[in-house]
């Protein structure tokens, strides 16, 4: 027994196309079974002129070589004639006459020409398509002979016809979920079809793109037009650099768009399109449009339908960088430049200046999306927006959404606390991580309970300002690096780093550490990372450094501020004794790692190094990323990517010199081991240690 699935098609489906909407359906299926057959679109023609009394024919197909499939297109040239009406009765003789000669008397001339031309090519095929009738076998072949008689009597001896009603469409139709979903008109449901996701608020604003997106969506379309095997593309990039909008470009094709099905990874799991996909007996032909897929399930996705032949191709898309698995084929999305963020805002404001226009773009960060959130506000909120971009915080469109001020201030305060971190689990084995958000949030405001968080989350994800499925991030990233400077702004004087990291999961702690490393975009941020490693900070003494827990914090706070970052050790560290230092163990390894990253720059070269000398003096570590082996590799020769600093060799020289020169032993045998890096000149490698 068969059971209806949301890609069932019923007759009532195809009787209620008219003759327009029945030709566009019927091209559409030509496009997508030429795809499927790496038949090429140019060999396609479909006439809009509809309703043609006197034979004309409403599609083509030309010159095929050969072709197998289900028949919808045959061996040389096919010639296609739709009629949508319920009354029409093909079975009877005056109806044939009627499409073929109009009022004329059934002769050769009387014939449109398109099907004349029918008559004169070898290997031709005449198909009367029926969408508004469905036919049973006695009246189908009573059309049949009605339509060979007439064909013969105009001069083919030998005519190739067909005749198909709704129950042969609907066969067809069973291969091309896509196009099922938009005849039965749930394509706008749990998935999506390219002309329903086109409509999507997010994806209706004018496009603008740049040498990269054109080049990665020339790409996208030949790897998804390639015919021998299985795909798995892999778009990736940041929160609002375009993704999802390139995969939308570059499917925007006649014969690619009719095979688009698009949901996020949390419909697509368990789903009817994932179980029939995978039915033994499926025939499917499709490109799976998956957003907002981690890693986890692109890999899983692609386990599951690697092996199902061609006719499947997978696009997954996420929000982040990752390791790059075997057999996919991977897309990095690149940021837009400032020429073209410009063009974005101004195509919401045209009366916008070039200037003043570049100098809200510099808010964006490459970000399309960011980019048509300022244009859109210029224009929705003129009044807010005339001052300088100095004395308007756009990011406040964000938070308050026009809610009266206790909600508004409810939701600042959860997005400040999430904001903290570069991303949280919400859901299954991840809950824990929001959990513990949400008791710091309600220690700092009792009336946001666990019920409000979860409400002010789901309507944040509706939003869109939370994306992601069992783990959520803010999104745009420039919106969180805001929210991030308020939390820090009003509560770093206070701020306890033991005490509020006491509760949180391992994975929380990580990527609370992690967003340190934006705080380089913004002045208030700096400032932040400035006071932290200051001498009124938690490191104000030696004991935080020499925590495992303190170090982690550290190392992270050098990748913000490399330069304050050494100033807090030069005050710390720089003053310990030989005694000290070989007896600083737990914290070690991060303060060896910042150290190297410090290393890097021209300016801090120097004292850097001499902290790096001082502790691989009183060494107490016997692998060979210990403070001696990065001292030592600080002098390698090697250049660009593998070069261990900006300075220059000539500006590196005095630190070694003065190894040399020490009193001390260890010192002078770290200079030579330093020299002996500084002599190869081949083979070199560049390992960063955190």
């Amino acid at each position: 027994m068969n059971h209806d699935t949301i890609f069932t098609v019923r007759n009532e489906d195809l009787t209620q196309l008219n003759q327009n909407t029945a030709v566009e359906f019927f091209q559409k299926l030509l496009w997508a079974e030429a795809r499927r057959l790496g038949i090429e679109i140019s060999k396609i023609n479909v006439s809009r002129w509809v309703n043609v009394p006197d034979g004309g024919v409403d599609a083509t197909v030309d010159d095929v070589p050969s072709a197998t499939g289900q028949g919808i297109i045959k061996h040389g040239k096919t010639s296609y004639q739709i009629k949508s009406v319920a009354s029409f009765k093909p079975c009877q003789e005056s109806e044939i006459k009627k499409v073929l000669f109009g009022d004329k008397i059934p002769e050769k001339q009387s014939l449109g020409e398109s099907i004349r031309v029918y008559l004169g090519a070898d290997n031709s095929t005449y198909i009367l398509v029926c969408t508004g009738i469905d036919l049973v076998d006695s009246q189908r072949r009573d059309a049949l002979e009605h339509i060979e008689n007439f064909l013969k009597q105009c001069g083919d001896s030998d005519p190739k016809v067909e005749v198909w009603s709704q129950n042969t469409l609907i066969g067809f139709l069973q291969v091309f979920p896509s196009l099922a979903l938009s005849v039965n008109g749930r394509g706008g449901l749990n998935f999506q079809t390219h002309q329903s996701w086109t409509q999507d608020a997010n994806m209706h604003v004018p496009y603008v793109s740049g040498e990269g997106q054109e080049d990665s969506i020339a790409k996208i379309r030949d790897e998804l037009r390639q015919n021998y095997d299985t795909l798995h593309v892999r778009v990736l990039g940041e929160p609002g650099i375009g993704k999802t909008r390139l995969v939308l470009e570059a499917t925007r094709t006649e014969d690619l768009a009719p095979l688009v099905i698009y949901c996020p990874a949390a419909q697509f799991r368990g789903s009817d399109l994932m179980r029939e996909i995978l039915r033994e007996d499926s025939r499917f032909s499709a490109i799976v449009v998956i957003d907002e897929c981690d890693p986890s399930n692109s890999l899983d996705f692609w386990d599951k339908l690697r092996h199902r032949g061609p006719q499947i191709k997978l696009i997954s898309i996420y929000n982040e960088h990752e390791v790059r698995a075997g057999g996919i084929t991977y897309h990095d999305t690149l940021p837009l430049n400032d020429e073209q963020i410009r063009s974005i805002i101004q195509k919401h404001i045209t009366t916008i200046s070039n200037a003043e226009a570049d100098r809200w773009s510099e808010l964006c960060g490459g970000s399309p999306r960011v980019a048509h959130v300022i244009g859109e506000n210029l224009v929705n909120h003129p009044e807010d927006l005339l001052k300088p971009p100095s004395t308007v915080n756009i990011w406040e469109r964000y938070v308050a959404a026009g809610d009266d001020r206790e909600k508004t201030e409810h939701r600042r305060l959860v997005l400040q606390y999430l904001a903290l971190f570069k991303r949280f689990g919400y859901e299954r084995s991840v809950a824990k991580e929001a959990e513990a958000i949400a008791e710091k949030i309600k220690s700092a405001n009792a009336n946001i309970t666990s019920h409000e968080f979860e409400n002010i989350i789901y309507e944040l994800r509706e939003r869109r300002i939370l994306q992601g499925e069992s783990t959520l991030y803010i999104t745009p990233k420039a919106l969180q690096i805001w929210l991030w400077v308020q939390w820090w702004e009003r509560h770093y004087r206070l701020f306890d780093l033991e005490d509020f990291t006491r509760d949180l999961p391992a994975k929380l702690i990580e990527w609370f550490y992690e967003m340190f490393v934006y705080a380089a975009e913004s002045d208030a941020a700096s400032r932040i990372v400035e006071d932290l490693l200051g001498p009124n900070g938690p490191f104000r003494d030696d004991e935080y450094l020499k925590t495992r827990l303190g170090s982690r914090f550290f190392l992270a706070l050098t990748e913000a501020d490399p330069k304050s970052a050494l100033r807090c050790l030069m005050r710390t560290m720089g003053t310990w004794d030989r005694d000290t230092i070989f007896q600083f163990t737990s914290g070690r390894r991060d303060v060896v790692w910042a150290l190297e990253k410090i290393a890097m720059k021209r300016d801090l070269f120097a004292d850097a190094a001499r902290l790096l000398l001082a502790l691989g003096e009183a060494e107490n570590e016997g692998w060979s990323n210990n403070a001696s082996g990065v001292f030592a590799s600080l002098f390698s020769p090697g250049r660009g990517r593998v070069a261990p600093t900006e300075a220059s060799p000539a500006e590196r020289l005095p630190v070694l010199k003065e190894a040399f020169e020490s009193g001390s032993k260890e010192r002078r045998l770290l200079a030579l081991k330093a020299c002996n890096e500084g002599l190869e000149f081949d083979h070199f490698s560049r390992m960063s240690g955190a």
